[in-house]
């Protein structure tokens, strides 16, 4: 029977183990502790919890049996003084816990629990439950392996989630990169086009940065990047995306927004870097920017070539200044 037993074990293990190893979707992986938990223990229902502060947990992975008394993913619970998840959240083993009434949130008499340790902090807590019978003390060693388990499957979707972040984002200014920008550009235009919205893109360029290079040093061109960022991100629309395309080079989508009020954020942030000391006075800093919207129509490529045609404009004609698409105005520049 031992023998047996061990087997179930290792099985459930290995079967939990292969989703920590192959599973991106972290409540899919979560359900899946849950469900061989209770299996394995013959609990009615499991959870995977996750610590919101010293009183409170969040439900983010379960698993019950037919009928069983069970709370939702994403819904919060409050530990109680005595309660389970206080002695898990200052230890480091496996408890058991058997109370005279099911007057908790999780309902059930007879419940065991092990702590998620992420980073040797307290991360959260598996759980087991039952009324049928207390569980023994061997239960602790099997549902502590469960949330070893659990805690290196956290410690994979973190780092999923801090590689695909980095994917996505300018090592230098933490803004956008050019692959999150055209992303985000495709999947705005097609909102827009679908639902007969408006949408307007600009692009902008810091006026004769390679002579602050030059001048300065390439050190000194990294932290204007890092402080002109900041400063088009402080008046910028919530909501709207900033993305560092080029060298020198940002652009903006601006959702549900008009040509002509996207001319106007833009003139706002050529004024902000007008008035910022360390971009305007003591590095000479301006920036030249062009805008377009999608007027009805056309492709995401299209509406950026638009407003790229109308920052071409907007430096030829002396820089320093904001520039809007027109129809006419570049078809006569085409022709000529």
């Amino acid at each position: 029977a031992r023998a047996r037993t061990l087997a179930r074990e290792q099985s459930a293990l290995q079967r939990v183990a292969t989703s920590v190893a192959a599973e991106t979707n972290p409540a899919i992986l979560f359900a899946r502790v849950g469900q061989q938990v209770s299996l394995l223990l013959g609990a009615e229902c499991s959870y995977v919890l996750r610590f919101v502060d010293e009183k409170q947990f969040r439900v983010i992975g379960s698993w019950g049996r037919p009928g069983a008394r069970m709370m939702s993913v994403g819904e919060l619970g409050t530990q109680t003084p005595d309660g389970l998840g206080f002695e898990l959240r200052r230890g480091r083993s496996a408890k058991r816990r058997t109370v005279p009434t099911a007057s908790h949130p999780l309902h059930y008499i007879h419940r065991i629990g092990a702590p998620i340790v992420v980073d040797g902090r307290p991360w959260g807590m598996v759980v087991a439950m039952r009324d049928s019978a207390a569980f023994l003390p061997d239960d602790e060693k099997r549902i502590a392996r469960f949330a070893q388990l659990a805690s290196v499957a956290v410690v994979n979707a973190d780092t999923r989630q801090r590689l695909a972040s980095q994917a996505l984002t300018d090592p230098l200014t933490g803004l956008a990169n050019r692959r999150a920008f055209d992303h985000r550009l495709i999947d705005e235009t097609e909102r827009a086009l679908r639902h007969h919205r408006a949408l307007s893109v600009m692009l902008v360029d810091v006026d004769h940065f390679k002579s602050i290079n030059d001048r300065f040093g390439h050190a000194i061109g990294d932290r204007v990047l890092v402080t002109l960022a900041r400063e088009l991100v402080a008046v910028m629309r919530q909501g709207d995306m900033l993305a560092r395309v080029g060298g020198d080079e940002m652009a903006m989508i601006l959702g549900d927004c008009p040509p002509e009020q996207a001319v106007e954020v833009a003139q706002r942030m050529v004024e902000e870097v007008a008035s910022a000391s360390m971009l305007s006075q003591r590095h000479g800093v301006t920036l030249s920017i062009g805008v377009a919207g999608l007027n009805g129509g056309g492709t995401a490529e299209e509406l950026l070539r638009r407003a790229d045609q109308a920052l071409y404009r907007a430096k030829n004609s002396g820089r320093n200044r904001v520039v809007a698409h027109d129809e006419r105005t570049a078809a006569a520049a085409e022709a000529s």
